[in-house]
């Protein structure tokens, strides 16, 4: 089964029919790290302008949990040289970098300028939330990707522009789209791709329905909604109202 996962349904089928070896991928050595001066990750209180840092414990556990070694670095602050020392002792031993923040373009947006020095590449794409995003080879030939750094459009430019990179790696099959019915209506920005957390439940009818997980729906700072979420509905970029019973395309998160 080429692209298959070793789930433990799978492992028993094979050993039911005799297999003693199968060949398998390794899994990759993903290196996960958080930048910017205003990230907090000890829990302790919070001075003026500083946030609690998620989004490397977000795409960590993502990361373990679709197949990845993970390595999490503790928040590099918004300086070149910090982060280009980071970046060559951790390349090395790893497979693929992802980076979270200083990726658009502010005065202090960091890894966008260590990454472009490095020849990467950065663009704003039509998807919301989301725009920026960014990607290099370092200096060793390892792949470095570059997320926005709030934190719903972390988790979800993660879903939709690293998770097919981790299954490529990992020769699995991609993940599927299915179709749900909208069980509200939420508006969409035009010419954006939009993608929203939703909550999944069976109607009277039998039909799959679905509902934005928070009441902000795809606001990027909202990173409560992924917790209450089971899946992410795509919304394409001609779209710009989504009516209680629309079919909508979905993806499980």
């Amino acid at each position: 089964l080429p692209g298959a996962a070793l789930t433990p349904g799978l492992v028993g089928a094979l050993a039911a029919a005799g297999a003693v070896e199968v060949a398998v991928r390794p899994r990759p050595v993903v290196a996960v790290c958080a930048t910017g001066d205003e990230l907090v990750s000890d829990g302790s209180p919070l001075a003026r302008g500083q946030i609690y840092e998620s989004n490397s414990l977000a795409l960590a556990a993502a990361l373990g949990r679709d197949g990845a070694a993970v390595l999490r670095a503790q928040p590099v602050g918004d300086r070149p040289d910090e982060l280009k020392a980071w970046l060559d002792a951790t390349t090395s031993i790893c497979d693929l970098v992802i980076l979270t923040g200083g990726a658009s373009v502010g005065a202090f947006d960091v890894v966008r300028d260590v990454l472009a020095a490095a020849g990467g590449s950065f663009r704003h794409v039509r998807v919301q939330p989301g725009k920026p995003q960014g990607w290099a080879v370092w200096s060793d030939g390892t792949p470095v990707v570059a997320l926005p750094g709030n934190p719903l459009s972390a988790s979800l430019s993660y879903a939709m522009f690293v998770r097919p990179i981790l299954d490529r790696i990992l020769g699995a099959r991609p993940s599927a789209e299915f179709v749900a019915v909208a069980e509200a209506g939420w508006s969409s920005p035009a010419g954006r791709r939009q993608l929203v957390p939703v909550r999944l439940t069976g109607g009277p009818d039998g039909r799959l329905l679905v509902r934005p997980s928070h009441r902000r729906g795809s606001a990027s700072h909202v990173v409560t909604s992924l917790a209450e979420a089971d899946a992410i509905a795509v919304v394409a970029e001609d779209v710009t109202e989504v009516a209680a019973g629309d079919l909508v395309r979905v993806r499980w998160l």
